[in-house]
């Protein structure tokens, strides 16, 4: 292929999520893809991953590959599922192409997203959940 490597689509990584601080917040880095085979399991992972932690949850995006209709699906699972048990998600650096999706389907008015993580940081500590 002209202009870089080819890669499959089966060859891309499976969506995992990566514990990367606790404290006032837990932040998670998503990995991979969160689609269809995928999307499913991101609640049950991040409650895993967690540790049952019931404040504000910070998601990284910025090293997802890919979000599809499903996965935009299990997010708003996710956030309902924050919001139940007292606390927040935010979702943190996503990819432009995922911006663009997010805006598109107006779930940026739905779900808190800032452009970085830095951002997000902030405004998970400074608003009352």
């Amino acid at each position: 292929m002209i202009g870089g490597e080819f890669e499959p689509v089966s060859a891309a990584p499976h969506m995992d999520l990566e514990l990367v601080a606790a404290g006032d917040c837990i932040h998670l880095r998503l990995l991979g893809r969160l689609d269809f085979s995928s999307a499913l399991d991101l609640p049950g992972l991040a409650a895993e991953r967690a540790g049952g932690f019931a404040g504000v949850l910070i998601l990284d995006l910025s090293l997802s590959r890919l979000i599809d209709s499903s996965g935009f699906a299990a997010l708003l699972q996710l956030h309902r599922s924050c919001e139940e048990a007292g606390g927040a998600l935010w979702l943190a650096a996503p990819p432009k192409h995922t911006q663009l999706a997010l805006k598109m389907s107006r779930l940026d008015q739905v779900l808190r997203v800032k452009d970085d993580l830095e951002s997000a940081f902030a405004s998970a500590v400074r608003k009352p959940m």
